[in-house]
C-alpha cells in the first residue's frame, strides 16, 4: 500500500479496513503518519488473541477447513474475482495461519492521525479491547453498531458506511464536547 501511494504521487490518503485490514490500515498509521490522513476499521483486533475475540462468538463446534460452510461467503467471493479460483485451500490455509501479535501500547499512543474504530455489538472482537484501544489512541473515537456481528460491513452496509463517511469528512478543527462542567453551548461546545 505504502509503495502504491508513492507510485501514484498521493501525499495522504484515508484508509479503512475491515478486520485484517483494519490492522493493516494502522499498521500504515503507526509506521508511515506521513502519509495517513485518517484512518476507520470496522472490526479489527489491535492486540494478539485469545484476549481481543469474544469467546461466545469465535467458538467451534468442529475445526473449520477451507470447504466449511461458515467460511463459505469468504469462499466464494474469492472465487468469483481471482485469477485461479482453484487457489482458495492456499489462501484460507495463509489467512489461517497469520499469529497476529498486535501492536504495543506505545505504538498505539504514537498514532496520531484521528482513527475511528468500528464493530458489532456481537463481533468477533470483544468489545471491551475496542474500548481499551480507544484509550490509548489519542485521537480515536468508538462506534458500536447495534445488533450486528462482525460481517456487518458486508451484510449491513446502510448501517455502517454513513457512520465512516462522517467520520471521513468531519472538519479537521471541531467545536470542543460539552461536559457538565462547560455544559453546551451552540456554537463554542458540541
Amino acid at each position: 500500500m505504502v509503495e502504491l501511494l508513492k507510485y501514484l504521487k498521493i501525499a495522504k490518503a484515508d484508509f479503512l479496513g475491515e478486520s485484517y485490514g483494519g490492522d493493516t490500515a494502522a499498521f500504515i498509521a503507526v509506521h508511515n503518519p506521513e502519509l495517513v490522513r485518517r484512518v476507520a476499521t470496522y472490526s479489527a483486533t489491535f492486540a494478539p488473541p485469545p484476549d481481543t475475540l469474544n469467546p461466545e462468538t469465535t467458538h467451534y463446534d468442529e475445526p473449520p477447513t477451507a470447504e466449511t460452510r461458515d467460511i463459505q461467503f469468504q469462499r466464494e467471493s474469492y472465487k468469483k474475482v481471482a485469477p485461479d479460483p482453484n487457489y482458495w485451500p492456499k489462501i484460507y490455509e495463509k489467512v489461517g495461519s497469520i499469529r497476529w501479535k498486535g501492536f504495543s501500547k506505545e505504538e498505539l499512543a504514537s498514532i496520531n492521525a484521528p482513527i475511528l474504530i468500528v464493530q458489532g455489538d456481537h463481533d468477533f472482537v470483544r468489545l471491551e479491547h475496542s474500548v481499551e484501544t480507544v484509550e490509548l489512541i489519542p485521537h480515536a473515537e468508538l462506534a458500536v453498531i447495534p445488533d450486528a456481528s462482525h460481517f456487518a460491513l458486508s451484510s449491513e452496509q446502510e448501517r455502517v458506511i454513513p457512520i465512516i463517511k462522517h467520520f471521513l469528512e468531519q472538519p479537521e478543527k471541531r467545536l470542543p464536547l460539552a461536559t457538565a462542567n462547560s455544559g453546551y453551548h451552540p456554537g463554542e461546545t458540541r
